[in-house]
């Protein structure tokens, strides 16, 4: 795992240390993407960060066999897009279940929220995901995280800075390439 990386994963580890909170269920194509690196394209992947213990991510089968999904982090695949195949969140429950948490953050609160990469539609973690999570968690009181996410995504580390100077100059290029087809018309 990369240094940035693993410094994101402590910094949250102990930001969930402060809020009494056992783990973190993620589901938001961004928290994915600040927590682990990885922008999920359908937006039906999730990622558990235990206080304790392995992160895993939870993903479609047919992004991992695509090849998308990080080689630096434990996933879990289950199967969609077939008539036959149960719903995600069946599958992402029974990938779930069995985890020993007490108080678990989620994504409860999150209003403006940013679309996987294939997504027609924005998924929102609503009711159906806090349902699910229960049952996943029987034992476990569902705490909403937001603040917590919030307060890591805020700051960036050298990574990020880095990551934005890239997509800066990448803007930068698109801009001066719109301008100059004006120019030339």
């Amino acid at each position: 795992m990369d240094e940035g990386k693993r410094e994101r994963l402590v910094r949250m580890r102990q930001s969930l240390a402060e809020a009494g909170l056992d783990g973190l269920v993620c589901r938001l194509p961004e928290n994915l993407l600040c927590l682990t690196g990885y922008w999920p394209l359908s937006g039906v992947s999730f990622f558990m960060l235990p206080r304790d213990g392995d992160p895993v991510i939870i993903a479609l089968a047919t992004e991992a066999e695509a090849g998308l999904l990080p080689s630096d982090i434990s996933c879990a695949v289950f199967p969609w897009g077939k008539v036959s195949d149960p719903a995600p969140l069946t599958s992402i429950l029974r990938l779930l279940r069995g985890r020993g948490m007490s108080r678990l953050g989620w994504e409860g609160a999150f209003e403006a929220v940013a679309p996987a990469h294939v997504a027609g539609e924005v998924l929102v973690p609503a009711r159906c995901t806090a349902a699910m999570l229960e049952e996943a968690f029987p034992r476990a009181v569902l705490v909403d995280a937001t603040a917590v996410l919030s307060r890591e995504r805020a700051v960036k580390l050298p990574a990020d800075v880095e990551g934005l100077r890239r997509v800066a100059a990448v803007a930068e290029r698109a801009v001066l390439a719109f301008e100059a087809s004006f120019a030339l018309g």
